[in-house]
């Protein structure tokens, strides 16, 4: 137990940087992502998924897109981890160390609860072909209490610890990670982006931004409030060897804006960087005042206003298109 509990307090150091900016060791990387994707993809339209035959959510409520906690992340890679190395799947620690116990080393906030599983097909069948089909690991992921999530993969272990303690930003993109399907033969070959959108305004502008060019996301699963948003990058996944680098840009009507990450892009490809991620933002046009500062208020927020409703009946026809070739 003091061994445990000094690996994992060492290890719960982190920089303090913006949302969304990898830590040092590249965490959270491409898999983490891709795990905290689906579930957030879960959260918000968990019918949609027994609509389509992958399990039955009982009639669970649609909840908002939860956040990343870096010392979640910390302790469920430590328990994924542990998981691979002893070869059993369970809450407990190999030593015997309680679930809670072991978060609870480095999250003093509310701990809603934790799943685990094994097997060969990751992300996506963990969530939606695995945890959701489970009354127990459903409620946990998708809690009301929920705020935010840590996620962890070893081998073919998985670990995923929910929280509910306040969120360390204000920004309304939860998540923003590319994505490869990797053997699901309904994707083809492509690499698609997404990005997780949780407040009570609807994003005027929700764009990836890749190698300088704007690319609009569209709704995939939810709603405008909190919903998972995508779009398809033409970078075939057997054609990404070259360095590629993105980030994710949102504007409201009042001219607030932001990107995810807060600073830099993350990477995938060939770019040499052991965190994934870059300090620059190559594209990034932000709206300005008639003083050239950044806005957060502009007279044109009422054209914004009509320009969102003309464009509504456009935005559900495209997202019962995008759907329909993710199903």
């Amino acid at each position: 137990m003091i061994e445990l509990a000094f690996v994992l307090l060492v290890g719960s150091a982190h920089a303090q940087e913006g949302y969304g900016v990898p830590d040092t060791q590249g965490h959270p990387n491409y898999e983490e992502r891709s795990l905290h994707l689906w579930v957030n993809a879960a959260r918000v339209d968990p019918q949609y998924w027994t609509d389509k035959g992958m399990c039955d959510v009982g009639g669970a409520d649609p909840q908002p897109p939860i956040y990343y906690d870096a010392d979640l992340g910390q302790v469920a890679r430590f328990h994924a981890d542990d998981m691979h190395s002893n070869e059993y799947v369970g809450s407990d620690s190999s030593d015997g160390t309680t679930m809670e116990a072991r978060v609870g080393l480095v999250y003093p906030d509310t701990i809603v609860g934790e799943t685990n599983a094994s097997g060969h097909i990751l992300d996506y069948g963990f969530v939606l072909k695995g945890w959701l089909c489970d009354p127990d690991a459903r409620s946990v992921l998708l809690s009301s209490d929920a705020t935010e999530l840590g996620t962890g993969l070893s081998g073919f272990y998985g670990t995923v610890d929910v929280g509910g303690g306040a969120v360390d930003t204000k920004s309304p993109v939860t998540l923003g990670t590319h994505y490869w399907p990797g053997g699901e033969e309904e994707w083809d070959d492509v690499t698609y982006v997404f990005a997780d959108w949780t407040n009570k305004v609807s994003p005027y502008k929700f764009q990836v931004i890749s190698a300088g060019f704007a690319t609009d996301l569209d709704l995939y699963w939810g709603d405008d409030h909190d919903g998972v948003w995508g779009a398809v990058l033409d970078i075939p996944a057997s054609q990404s060897n070259s360095c590629h680098q993105y980030f994710f840009y949102w504007e409201l009507t009042d001219g607030t804006y932001g990107t995810y990450p807060e600073d830099g892009s993350l990477t995938f490809g060939s770019c040499n960087t052991q965190r994934g991620w870059l300090t620059e933002q190559v594209g990034l046009n932000p709206p300005s005042d008639d003083k050239g500062g950044c806005a957060t208020t502009r007279s044109t927020g009422s054209l914004k206003a009509l320009a969102i409703l003309a464009g509504l009946f456009a935005l559900r026809r495209r997202r019962s298109q995008v759907i329909e070739e993710l199903a």
